[in-house]
């Protein structure tokens, strides 16, 4: 028969156990993901020749990856089991959670807030800056680009409708421009880190120099 005495032990030490075995998992967990991310990164912009670089996350699909930590985990704790090293970790983890909990917590909802500040002061310098020095803002003020009176008495009525469409085309493109940057904007209000805050960079980058290239042609009419 089963001795009851040994099956409680068995029971407590199971229950000591799932302290370390749950820190462990989840430290190998943020390993995995971290090292699986950094590394399908780098695969993917083998080849990129753009100035941009591109960042993969596994997301919600990183959580497989708890099978290989739980795994790593067991192996680790056996190992210490059986070299004397286990008690010294529990009494150790008993102490320091509670305490790196609370730490965390608070150092976790600090960096937040200053990560939301940051991107919301960097988007918004970004849209300043675009705003100030693209072509619309100069094609607004920029009367005497217009033909003068002197211009068509010289029968210069053929450059004045190309100048006029080319006026038209830059201000066209300006505004494409300006609501991919919205976008961008607004993205990187809502949530900075993924890949759509790329795409939407690169968009509004893409718009942007095709509206330069309009407005240098105007400027050269």
């Amino acid at each position: 028969m089963n001795n009851p005495y040994d099956s409680g032990k068995v029971s407590g030490k199971s229950k000591k156990l799932q302290l370390p075995l749950i820190v462990l998992t989840a430290i190998f967990t943020i390993i995995f993901i971290y090292v699986a991310d950094r590394g399908l990164t780098f695969l993917l912009n083998i080849g990129n020749e753009s100035i941009y670089t591109y960042n993969y996350s596994l997301g919600i699909f990183g959580l497989i990856l708890v099978i290989p930590a739980v795994l790593l985990s067991l192996g680790i704790i056996k190992g210490l089991d059986k070299n004397g090293y286990l008690n010294p970790l529990l009494a150790f983890l008993e102490k320091a959670i509670p305490k790196m909990a609370k730490l965390l917590t608070k150092l976790f909802k600090i960096t937040v807030k200053a990560v939301i500040f940051t991107v919301k002061g960097i988007a918004l310098l970004v849209m300043l800056i675009v705003n100030s020095i693209s072509p619309s803002s100069g094609s607004h003020g920029s009367r005497g680009y217009f033909p003068s009176g002197r211009a068509i008495s010289e029968g210069s009525n053929n450059k004045q409708e190309s100048k006029k469409e080319a006026q038209w085309q830059a201000k066209q493109k300006q505004k494409e421009a300006d609501v991919a940057w919205k976008h961008a904007k607004d993205q990187a209000e809502y949530n900075p880190n993924t890949i759509h805050m790329d795409k939407r960079l690169y968009r509004a980058n893409a718009k942007q120099r095709e509206a330069n290239a309009e407005a240098k042609k105007f400027r050269k009419l």
